[in-house]
């Protein structure tokens, strides 16, 4: 072997690899908190606005606009998360029958997000899911 091959730079492990990301997104929280930061504390809840939907007569146009402007930027959050490492894997946690979180799922699986259904509670209308989710 000569001397060259022997000076010859080898990267080390961690030069090798790239930091990976594991995004799991607590989606239902996601939309409540964007929408309470912009009308107000507990306003989600005041509106009823999981529940809202734009084709039933009885909903309320002022809902139906707080809805519209509480826009959460799918692709801001995912560039955001990416700028930690690559994304390996990404999931997002939510009640997808609820007209509020269903207008998402589009942009989110055209982005390789796995959508994971959860069930309400009775009682809270709050999905119980948080405690099975990965530890970090």
């Amino acid at each position: 072997m000569g001397t060259g091959a022997r000076n010859r730079y080898r990267p080390t492990n961690a030069e090798q690899s790239e930091d990976r990301v594991g995004l799991y997104l607590d989606f239902d929280n996601i939309v409540t908190s964007r929408y309470n930061q912009l009308h107000g504390t507990n306003q989600f809840a005041k509106d009823k606005a999981r529940h809202h939907t734009n084709s039933h007569a009885k909903s309320d146009p002022a809902v139906t606009a707080r809805i519209q402007l509480a826009v959460i930027d799918i692709g801001a959050m995912l560039d955001y998360a990416s700028s930690f490492g690559s994304i390996v894997i990404s999931r997002a946690y939510a009640d997808w029958s609820a007209a509020v979180n269903a207008r998402y799922q589009r942009q989110l699986t055209d982005r390789a997000v796995d959508l994971i259904q959860l069930f309400p509670t009775v009682a809270s209308l709050k999905n119980g899911r948080t405690s099975d989710w990965p530890s970090m």
